[in-house]
């Protein structure tokens, strides 16, 4: 499914609760009565919504995959974000990331409509000697030219879709994770990963209550596709 403003779909202002709708719409749409949903980095937030709001007669499993976390996660789980100055630091976290980060660091690189231009970015972004090999792997699983075609569709109408979304997740997200039916929930997460650091996931785990995070030793945020996609894919759809 594309996010508003993503690929073909329309750009409107649907918050994170939105999204289990629109899920539970397709499924309808497509006579599917039960399904299980994977969420992967900045999607792994959408899957917990759905966990939280979809009833078990349709969800069976919501699975995230180096799943990032709310703003409060980074406080607490970041030292030097602890002091929280009166509320003062959250606004700011937020204020730096839809106005900084995410149109300037993580959205500018990925406009281009140049695929050779583009190819070379997420080369450029392989920092283990794993990373590097998994974009040389021409078996087809990790198949850059794959990735390049999947971004030059996302961003086919430009960044809105993108800084809609991350807006959205900078914000409240709009329900409490002790709230989400934990039973449902499958967190796996490599234990080496840089974008979406573990002790968020840990974070993420506690307040479900525990006992849901599977960690990966080794992994990155990429290479945990590389040995482990079949797996995760495979226990989330037998839940």
């Amino acid at each position: 499914m594309d996010r508003p403003g993503c690929g073909d779909s329309t750009l409107a202002d649907r918050s994170l609760v939105d999204w289990p709708a629109d899920v539970v719409s397709l499924a309808d749409h497509l006579n599917i009565e039960r399904f299980s949903v994977l969420g992967a980095s900045g999607g792994g937030p959408y899957a917990l919504a759905c966990a939280r709001f979809i009833p078990q007669k349709r969800l069976r499993a919501a699975t995230v995959v180096c799943g990032i976390g709310p703003i409060e996660a980074l406080l607490d789980t970041v030292p030097y974000l602890s002091w929280r100055l009166m509320g003062i630091t959250p606004w700011l976290l937020r204020q730096g990331a839809l106005r900084v980060f995410l149109p300037h660091i993580l959205i500018r690189p990925y406009l281009t409509r140049d695929p050779s231009r583009l190819k070379r970015v997420l080369e450029d972004q392989a920092k283990t000697p794993e990373e590097k090999e998994q974009f040389r792997d021409n078996s087809g699983e990790t198949d850059l030219d794959d990735v390049v075609a999947s971004l030059l569709e996302a961003f086919k109408q430009g960044a809105g879709g993108c800084m809609q979304d991350g807006a959205a997740l900078t914000r409240e997200w709009g329900f409490d994770l002790k709230d989400v039916d934990s039973e449902r929930v499958l967190l796996v997460h490599g234990d080496q990963d840089a974008q979406a650091p573990l002790k968020v996931a840990q974070w993420i785990d506690e307040r479900l209550g525990g006992g849901r995070l599977r960690t990966l030793e080794g992994k990155t945020h990429f290479t945990i596709w590389k040995e482990h996609s079949e797996e995760i894919f495979r226990q989330s759809a037998e839940a």
